[in-house]
């Protein structure tokens, strides 16, 4: 996702599931049966678009250095 962050309030529903937003999806060219990857780090939630290759998986792994 590039541009503007998004933040927005989520509810968890009854069997654990949350919706995201039309524009979320959209801002992440989500679609049906796209699959995430959910990481716990601290207090945080982190949702990331499952890699569709195992370099882009292990680049996730690595931190980016800001400059």
């Amino acid at each position: 996702m590039t541009g503007k962050p998004i933040t927005e309030v989520v509810k968890v529903g009854r069997r654990g599931e949350l919706a995201l937003s039309r524009r979320v999806r959209a801002a992440m060219a989500l679609n049906e049966g796209d699959e995430l990857v959910l990481s716990v780090e601290d207090d945080q939630l982190v949702l990331r678009r499952k890699a569709r290759r195992f370099h882009e998986y292990l680049d996730t792994l690595t931190p980016k250095a800001t400059s």
